[in-house]
């Protein structure tokens, strides 16, 4: 399943300033009458590994250079 959201509703800055929320799009599951509502919190730290992280993931998604 795609996650389709602007991603100013997907990702905000908390009142305090403290941490990061990342709100999901409403998930429907199966048995479950309502749908399931996803939010994560990160703090600064959380954010930096995450970045990190992905940096390398997006790296690998690269096609390999050409050598000439």
């Amino acid at each position: 399943m795609e996650a389709h959201m602007p991603t100013e509703q997907m990702w905000t800055l908390s009142e305090d300033q403290e941490v990061v929320r990342m709100h999901l799009p409403p998930v429907q599951i199966e048995g479950i009458p309502k749908r399931v509502i996803v939010s994560l919190s990160f703090n600064a730290a959380n954010i930096d590994e995450v970045l990190e992280r992905l940096t390398v993931l997006r790296a690998q998604m690269l096609p390999a250079p050409t050598r000439n």
